[in-house]
């Protein structure tokens, strides 16, 4: 199965001719849904809807490279942006805006309770 747009649209063109050579030969009284029933008419009909649904998966696939490439150069741009270094200004400016530390308090001695027997 050829993937390349220009090859598939050559095969078409090529079946829908050998398609249209069948219908000159055959007696001009016999009906559309009479033909569906030759085999050599299904079998070039089948031909020619392979070929399209092929042209149509080639054509998704376009658009499904295009959005990968568009994607790559935009996660290329942002890690680029994430790289570049802040300016010394900005450095200086975080730490202005840090809290003051909290004084740590000290503790008080817990007083001892009495024992329970001593208690009695």
């Amino acid at each position: 199965m050829s993937q390349h747009q220009a090859e598939l649209e050559r095969q078409l063109t090529h079946a829908r001719a050998a398609l249209g050579a069948l219908a000159t030969k055959l007696p001009k009284g016999i009906a559309p849904a009479d033909r569906r029933r030759l085999p050599a008419w299904r079998r070039l009909s089948a031909r020619v809807a392979q070929i399209q649904a092929r042209l149509k998966t080639v054509a998704e696939f376009g658009v499904v490279a295009k959005n990968l490439e568009q994607r790559k150069v935009e996660k290329a741009a942002a890690e680029a942006a994430a790289k570049l270094p802040q300016p010394k200004a900005e450095k200086k400016k975080k730490s202005a805006e840090k809290p003051p530390k909290k004084e740590k308090k000290e503790k008080e001695p817990k007083a001892k309770q009495p024992d329970k027997q001593e208690q009695e």
